[in-house]
């Protein structure tokens, strides 16, 4: 059996949220102190403020929510937290899985800053009548080329507006 084939079952799905969560954040530790910066990193068992971990460089802190889907999948809406669009402070990271017979491949995408407005009105997809969640599309993500881009876009102080 392949580690594609593992990872797909539906029965391990707690492992593969873990793995690609290790895989990122062992590529961003790595891209940070390529820099000279150290990446600071705090978990969250309990997913109960929307975010899955928190992510800080300097006095930059980000929370961050996690989704992830195969490369194949026709999954395009994920249900976030309304509080998490609302908080300059927090985003959303979409991990997209692909394979080869010797590894499992991740590649980015990141919340566009200039959609949260459009987000928050977006009305949930599974939990419908549920006020406190909003539905983040797809196109609502840009895709980073590398982990120097993903650090870029999350730790840039952002210009006022």
């Amino acid at each position: 059996m392949s580690i594609e084939e593992i990872l797909n079952k539906n029965e391990n799905s707690k492992l593969r949220e873990a793995l690609v969560e290790y895989m990122l954040l062992e590529k961003l530790i790595i891209a940070a102190g390529n820099k000279g910066k150290r990446l600071e990193i705090s978990r969250s068992d309990q997913d109960l403020f929307g975010y899955d971990i928190i992510l800080k460089i300097d006095s930059i802190v980000k929370f961050v929510q996690l989704k992830s889907t195969n490369k194949n999948s026709r999954t395009y809406y994920w249900d976030i937290q309304k509080a998490i669009i609302s908080d300059k402070n927090s985003t959303v990271i979409l991990i997209i899985i692909s394979y080869t017979p010797q590894e499992v491949l991740i590649e980015c995408r990141v919340l566009d800053e200039s959609k949260r407005t459009e987000i928050i009105n977006q009305r949930p997809r599974h939990r419908k009548g549920n006020d406190a969640f909003c539905s983040i599309k797809y196109g609502d993500l840009i895709k980073v080329e590398n982990m120097e881009e993903l650090l870029k876009l999350l730790f840039s102080k952002p210009v006022e507006t």
